[in-house]
């Protein structure tokens, strides 16, 4: 990573109070959009409890910011570029112990940080919660992002994020972005409300800055491994999202800031983390990972009066626009970034309420009506869940017929007749692939790499293949293929 540039760079937070709202995904696409855009952008991944940055982007690290801070790596080895002007940095808990440091290893700390001057961005993608990690981070960024979705629940949590940040010192605007709505309008009920009910109790209202609506690609997208942006670009959720990056560039108005260098952001964050460690901690106990628990336990506690009757005065407001919780019931499994499969309801139809089309969910591809001819059969060979049920999907959207077979039955019996296309996305051990596309050689093969690995360039087996798709991919690519090729077969 080159180290030419200002050495000040803009500093976004990605936070949320509950978890499963999409905060990961959002935070994902907002830095594709922000390196499309031609910004340096480095994506620091602080959730301690789960690694879905690392997921929605196909990415197995190998180092991480622990192994900067404690094992004397070079920050460079542990950065990990996406693309051009894209970098991944792993938090795992390098971040919570910050607080720990010495002198001598905060000198070395601020020697290594040096290096990611070169970054215009830096995007943190936060744990969700108010832990003294999480508020550390968000008080020592210039702009804090707090995701939300329009159920009941995820409002009123999202109100005691920014409750417990106006607590603990924050003075700026946070900025406000809705996930998964269901019209427009119901989105902007909900910021509304919460402007002026946050403004009234805690004399700091908080600024819109997006609207994703809730679009079936985000989740075939987290199968797929891959920024939505890249897998549907002219999805309604990927050109909200990149509304939302176009007005984090904005250069004018209230959330344009002064930057800072990436080492004064790592100086403060490790100021205020011991300090809510000394202040919180039993015996001032400086480790957080012993006090976390205890901290969030007494920030809940000090919701007073005004925080109860804030959140009483929104869930009546939610409840007269749109039925509480009722987001919950609709999905039996909800994508949260962490690649589980989903299981999705009929899109909801808007009412009349004058929203724009980008607010309405679906994919708006029409599914072709079955011919006389009988469908054909697709073999499916994918022992990834969520990526299977994808692919499904398309097959089903093409009026063919889906016949989904494990690897180790194909490897051992080969493939019975009845299919007449195959699609392979097993990122499996080398000998095996080869063996299993000898075993569909009387079929076309479409092979789809690098969703788990990178890909491999081995001609031992691309020359066994109909059709290869490296990762990241558009879904419209696979979905001409295969019609492509069960239309010849």
């Amino acid at each position: 990573m080159s180290t030419h540039g200002s050495g000040r760079a803009r500093v976004v937070s990605i936070a949320s109070g509950k978890g499963g709202v999409g905060k990961t995904s959002l935070a994902v696409n907002l830095a594709r959009s922000l390196a499309e855009a031609g910004k340096r952008t480095c994506l620091l991944d602080a959730d301690l409890g789960l690694a879905n940055v690392d997921i929605l982007l196909g990415l197995e690290p190998k180092y991480t910011l622990e192994d900067v801070l404690f094992n004397g790596l070079p920050m460079e080895r542990a950065l990990v570029q996406v693309r051009e002007r894209l970098h991944v940095l792993s938090g795992s808990s390098g971040v919570q112990r910050m607080a720990v440091l010495d002198r001598a290893s905060r000198a070395r700390l601020a020697g290594e940080l040096g290096k990611l001057d070169g970054f215009d961005y830096l995007v943190v993608d936060n744990s969700p919660g108010i832990t003294p990690q999480i508020i550390s981070l968000c008080l020592a960024s210039q702009d804090v992002v707090a995701v939300t979705t329009p159920d009941a629940a995820s409002v009123t949590d999202a109100y005691a994020l920014l409750k417990v940040l106006r607590n603990n010192g924050q003075v700026r605007r946070p900025l406000l972005l809705v996930n998964r709505a269901r019209t427009l309008r119901q989105a902007t009920r909900v910021h509304q409300r919460m402007d002026q009910t946050a403004a009234s109790h805690l004399g700091l209202g908080c600024s819109l800055l997006g609207v994703v609506p809730d679009d079936a690609d985000v989740s075939r997208a987290a199968a797929m491994r891959t920024p939505v942006l890249d897998m549907a670009p002219a999805a309604p959720a990927s050109r909200m999202i990149k509304r939302a990056a176009e007005r984090l560039l904005e250069a004018g108005g209230a959330r344009s800031r002064p930057g800072r260098s990436p080492g004064d952001f790592f100086q403060d964050l490790m100021v205020r983390m011991q300090g809510l460690a000394d202040a919180f901690g039993p015996g001032k106990d400086p480790r957080l990972e012993r006090v976390a628990g205890k901290l969030d336990e007494l920030l809940r506690r000090k919701m007073d009066r005004d925080l109860r009757l804030g959140l009483e005065e929104l869930r009546r407001i939610l409840g007269n626009g749109s039925a509480p919780g009722r987001g919950g019931a609709e999905r039996t499994a909800r994508d949260n970034g962490s690649g589980k499969a989903v299981k999705k309801a009929a899109p909801a139809k808007d009412a009349g309420t004058g929203a724009s089309p980008e607010a309405t969910p679906g994919t708006g591809k029409p599914v072709p009506s079955p011919g006389a001819k009988k469908p054909s059969v697709v073999l499916l060979c994918c022992p990834d869940p969520p990526m299977l049920e994808l692919l499904e999907e398309v097959v089903a959207e093409l009026g063919l017929t889906a016949e989904a077979r494990p690897v180790e039955e194909l490897l051992r019996g080969g493939v019975k007749p009845g299919p007449e296309v195959a699609v392979v996305c097993w990122d499996g051990p080398e000998a095996d692939k080869t063996r299993l596309l000898r075993a569909l050689k009387d079929m076309p093969v479409i092979l789809l790499e690098g969703l788990r690995t990178r890909p491999c360039a081995d001609p031992a087996y691309l020359s066994l293949a109909s059709a290869v798709l490296h990762r990241p991919f558009r879904l419209e690519q696979l979905r001409s293929l295969v019609a492509e090729h069960a239309a010849s077969a």
